[in-house]
């Protein structure tokens, strides 16, 4: 069946420690991110304002076409220090334009995101998101990826 004629689609994204992804990385990642993933783990992979900026522009292009929402269910940013007040701008901006998205997660040590978690909260075009504030033990470079046969 779907592996015989290669009809997959790519669900999921785990990146956890790479920090060489950066925003530069993310800018390449966001686009496909925003049109075809449903989870994007980038843990401890050293994004910032630029990064959040290529979600947000992502979701913003109009690539989805008109009607269409971006598929992204979770975006998973802890351990990303350079997080800062811009970067949650960036992030409301994404989570008003992306209705299906229903969980955001960073580190409890993330100032900027908790000083914007009302705001995260209103912006939300999804009756059903949240936020994570889970502490994370990541140790080793991680790379996972998840299929899907259509």
């Amino acid at each position: 069946g779907a592996v015989e004629n290669g009809s997959f689609r790519l669900r999921a994204l785990w990146l956890n420690g790479n920090r060489d992804v950066s925003d530069d990385g993310v800018g390449l990642i966001a686009p496909v991110a925003v049109q075809h993933l449903e989870f994007l783990s980038l843990h401890s992979c050293n994004v910032g304002d630029a990064g959040c900026l290529a979600f947000a522009e992502a979701a913003n292009d109009g690539a989805l076409g008109a009607g269409s929402s971006s598929p992204l269910q979770d975006l998973s940013l802890p351990k990303n220090e350079a997080l800062t007040n811009q970067s949650m701008e960036h992030l409301c901006r994404l989570v008003a334009m992306s209705p299906n998205l229903v969980e955001l997660e960073f580190s409890s040590s993330s100032e900027p995101a908790q000083n914007y978690e009302r705001r995260l909260m209103e912006s939300a075009a999804s009756p059903e998101f949240g936020i994570s504030w889970r502490p994370h033990n990541i140790g080793d470079t991680s790379v996972f990826i998840a299929f899907q046969s259509v």
